[in-house]
């Protein structure tokens, strides 16, 4: 698999998809790092909110990790999709 990725220890302030690297958690039994794909987005005020792994993320609690951006791939052609669909029937 190739990657190219650039990581940073700045939280987003876009909105868009984001991976997240690391602690997700202050449990102690919980604290390895991990993948979490977030979604950021604005609240009424205009700040920022993270949701992922079926949490929000907080920086105020300690959630140490890194950023990238999530490249999302392109969809398939109508093409491709008939040929999907065909296989499957």
């Amino acid at each position: 698999m190739k990657t190219n990725t650039t990581w940073t220890k700045e939280w987003p302030t876009e909105r868009g998809w984001y991976w997240f690297y690391g602690q997700t958690s202050r449990i102690l039994w919980d604290m390895e790092p991990r993948y979490v794909p977030v979604r950021v987005f604005k609240d009424g005020t205009g700040k920022p909110v993270y949701a992922g792994g079926g949490q929000f993320l907080y920086k105020a609690e300690g959630m140490r990790g890194l950023w990238t951006p999530m490249v999302m791939p392109t969809p398939p052609t109508d093409y491709q999709i008939e040929e999907v669909l065909r296989c499957l029937n």
